[in-house]
């Protein structure tokens, strides 16, 4: 490549002005590389704070379906007060039941036609907890956590 010089005159020779917008070019497909990558990164961070906020709500549906779970488990003479059936405490007037419902309706995002279930076997002694919210694209997705135990066996 030729460098480029001023003639006499002031003026570039015929190499000067053949390459004199190659650069701005140049640093034009740099922006654009780098206004890319950004956006790349930018998608990254959005959905790694979507899952971060899902891991949040799982864990919080855990600690209620074994915090439950060891409530009944210690209160053996009411395991049945327990039952939820639709999002309702099957016994309406047991403050323990309802009281954690209210907290877990509190604590978790609730997912229209999607409901908390806690199923009660009083012949088997098994307790199955079901706790469903709302997931990232607000309509489809609807994670759930779900946890059975047999109290009977607990314990002996």
């Amino acid at each position: 490549m030729k460098c480029s010089k001023m003639t006499k005159r002031g003026r570039l020779t015929r190499t000067a002005r053949t390459q004199g917008g190659i650069s701005l070019i140049e640093v034009l497909v740099a922006v654009v590389v780098f206004a890319l990558g950004m956006l790349g990164q930018a998608a990254f961070m959005l959905t790694a704070m979507q899952n971060g906020q899902q891991s949040r709500y799982r864990v919080i549906a855990s600690y209620y379906a074994e915090e439950l779970i060891g409530t009944a488990l210690a209160d053996t003479g009411n395991r049945a007060n327990y039952a939820v059936t639709n999002s309702t405490c099957a016994n309406a007037s047991w403050t323990p039941c309802t009281a954690w419902l209210a907290r877990v309706q509190r604590d978790l995002p609730s997912q229209s036609g999607a409901n908390i279930s806690v199923v009660v076997d009083a012949a088997t002694g098994v307790m199955s907890v079901s706790i469903p919210w709302q997931g990232m694209d607000n309509g489809s997705d609807t994670p759930t956590y779900n946890t059975s135990t047999n109290l009977n066996l607990i314990g002996t």
